[in-house]
This record gives C-alpha cells, sequence and structure tokens, in this order.
C-alpha cells in the first residue's frame, strides 16, 4: 500500500508546495507550509481514530478518491 502512495505523486505536495503558494496572491509561502504541515500532522493523529470507525475496504474507496481528487486541484490550480 505505501508503494502506491508514494508512487501517486502524493509527496508532490510537500515537494512543491512552496512554489505553488508562492502563486497565491496575499499569502506568505512559509505560511502556507505550516498550515499544509499543520493539516498533515491532523491526517496522522486523526487517522486511526477514523480507522475504527469504518471498514478497511471504505476506507480504501473513499481515500484512493479523495486523493485523486486532491492530485487533480493541485494540477489545475498550478496549470494557473
Amino acid at each position: 500500500m505505501a508503494l502506491f502512495n508514494q508512487l501517486s505523486g502524493v509527496n508532490a505536495i510537500n515537494i512543491y508546495s512552496t512554489d505553488m503558494l508562492k502563486k497565491i496572491e496575499g499569502l506568505d509561502p512559509i505560511v502556507g507550509n505550516y498550515m499544509l504541515m499543520s493539516a498533515a500532522c491532523f491526517g496522522t493523529i486523526a487517522g486511526p481514530l477514523v480507522g475504527k470507525c469504518f471498514t478497511i475496504r471504505s476506507l480504501i474507496i473513499g481515500g484512493e478518491f479523495c486523493l485523486g481528487l486532491l492530485l487533480g486541484l493541485i494540477a489545475l490550480f498550478s496549470y494557473y
């Protein structure tokens, strides 16, 4: 599972976040970077808690759908 996450480009958010955040007017890239890292920390903490409420199948399907949606939005916003 971790192999597929690495191949899907999920780390592109962390690698290119500063470049993408520089394009947003009115937002300091350092503040935006702290916001992204805070969200990643929250996701790490909330993950096991959410795992107790749902089945593994629904988590994988929902997670892959959300990951695809978010990567598509990143591609859209990095294009403009």
